[in-house]
């Protein structure tokens, strides 16, 4: 309902938990997200969970929240888009939002309360990566507390840090593993800008491409790079709207552009393994083909196929 009414750039989860992968995919299309949670006990938990996510990857996320018994849905049927926006540019940053869910759940004015508060927010903090905002953020953790901050920042140096498990890269020796992994990282590296297209463009045979799904992706690249289109999975995935294969396809390689250990070394590599599967499914053709001239006596065509052969095995070995 939200879309149909007007708000764009809108997705939902559909009731399963966030994951680290797609708000790494959701950082290539936004640098700021508003998420909106329903405001029961759930939503909560869930919102405070997906803080720590977003802080990691480096996303600015805002909190909005719903009046109790409606989500989006059901908040636009009622009251209409422009309420529901209103509701969006209210959000609160990370901190405010956070610092106001665990003071009415622990109470702010008791010891206890406090310590419980502080072991909260310490590890939301510590996934800040500018260590200005992040120092300035434990202050003003202290001075809502109204503790000492010295008392915090030695909680904040206790703590290990709770760190992201590393995404593992993908490697050239991955890629040539299989015709189908190297067609979609050549597809996502060519999202990654001009240069990679260019290259593409005069080391790939695009009717090399297995997929005809990415075939017709890399086509439309190659098109938009000759009119001198700024190429982004965003623009891609629109204009790939009325296909939703493609654009999952585009959603999928956009996954996973931040795994590519060594860019220009996977071009080369995935450009090379599309080259050799397309040699081999050429040779398998011909040798079929060769079959056939064979049943039907055809000696000629048995030749020329055979010679045909033997120069595509010798280009191929070369």
């Amino acid at each position: 309902m939200p879309y149909q009414a007007g708000v764009r750039n809108i997705i939902a989860t559909l009731g399963t938990a966030l994951t680290t992968d797609q708000i790494r995919l959701i950082k290539r299309f936004a640098g700021t997200v508003v998420t909106v949670y329903d405001p029961d006990e759930a939503g909560q938990t869930a919102s405070l969970r997906s803080l720590d996510l977003f802080i990691s990857e480096g996303v600015n996320v805002y909190i909005a929240e719903l009046p109790a018994g409606f989500d989006p849905d059901g908040y636009i049927r009622k009251f209409g888009a422009d309420e529901f926006r209103k509701v969006v540019k209210s959000a609160k940053n990370i901190f405010d939002y956070k610092f106001e869910k665990l003071s009415a759940r622990f109470g702010a004015g008791t010891t206890h309360g406090k310590a419980s508060i502080v072991a909260e927010m310490l590890p939301t903090l510590a996934r800040i990566q500018n260590a200005v905002s992040r120092s300035e953020l434990i202050k003003k953790l202290a001075q809502k507390l109204s503790v000492d901050v010295e008392a915090v920042k030695a909680e904040f140096g206790k703590l290990k840090g709770e760190r992201a498990e590393p995404r593992p890269a993908i490697t050239p020796v991955e890629v040539r593993k299989g015709a189908a992994k190297a067609e979609m990282v050549a597809l996502a590296v060519l999202l990654e800008g001009r240069d990679y297209v260019e290259r593409a463009k005069h080391a790939l045979n695009v009717d090399d491409i297995r997929s005809s799904a990415v075939r017709d992706i890399v086509n439309r690249i190659f098109a938009l790079h000759k009119d001198n289109v700024h190429i982004s999975p965003a623009k891609l995935m629109n204009l790939m709207g009325a296909n939703p294969e493609a654009a999952a396809i585009v959603s999928e390689a956009a996954s996973l552009m931040e795994m590519l250990s060594d860019k220009d070394r996977a071009l080369e590599d995935c450009i090379a393994r599309i080259r050799e599967d397309a040699v081999k499914d050429r040779l398998r053709s011909i040798q079929q083909a060769i079959a056939e001239a064979h049943s039907r006596s055809d000696e000629g065509e048995v030749k020329r196929l055979m010679t045909e052969y033997g120069a595509l095995l010798k280009a191929h070995k070369a």
